[in-house]
């Protein structure tokens, strides 16, 4: 019983976290949310981190102000370093750090996009027709200024994923920006 009640209250604090976060009005009180939901020792504490760092680095990305984030930035990649140790194999957790690098090279310089890169090598040796993938490496060559390079990557994820809309549109607004 004690364990059901332990997984309710961390399932809980999860939810709240993740449904307030998008909006800058509710993201301190998310902040306490995903705190209590880390806390909670549950089974799933690895999910919730995860979780927890997607969401904060999409905020950090949207823009929203927060005093914190030079510690906050840190404390997302360890938890993705963390993530990706103990699941080797498991590509999303690589590509998410690589996300994450990318995102917070704006305050980590660029040995974050250099680390970003070495982490997408890792996933596309895993997963290599994850579309993540090219989105994540597109991304980290227009922040090294290298949009030819962008645009071979989307490319890429066009002849891949030809059924899909979102690679066409990306290479059609980096084209626009050119």
């Amino acid at each position: 019983y004690l364990i059901n009640g332990r997984l309710a209250y961390a399932s809980l604090e999860h939810y709240l976290a993740k449904k307030s976060t998008n909006e800058e009005d509710n993201f301190r009180n998310s902040l306490v949310h995903w705190q209590k939901a880390m806390k909670t020792n549950s089974p799933y504490i690895n999910q919730i981190e995860y979780d927890y760092a997607q969401t904060m680095r999409r905020g950090f990305d949207s823009g929203i102000e927060y005093e914190g984030w030079p510690l906050t930035h840190r404390e997302i990649i360890g938890k993705l370093k963390t993530l990706v140790f103990l699941y080797p194999n498991d590509s999303e957790f690589i590509i998410e750090l690589a996300n994450a690098y990318n995102s917070f090279s704006k305050i980590g310089g660029p040995s974050y996009l250099e680390e970003a890169d070495k982490a997408l090598q890792k996933a596309q040796r895993l997963a290599p027709y994850n579309i993540k993938i090219n989105f994540a490496s597109a991304k980290n060559k227009i922040l090294k200024k290298d949009r030819e390079s962008a645009l071979e990557e989307l490319s890429k994820a066009v002849k891949l994923h030809s059924g899909l809309s979102d690679p066409k549109i990306l290479l059609s607004f980096l084209y626009y920006q050119i």
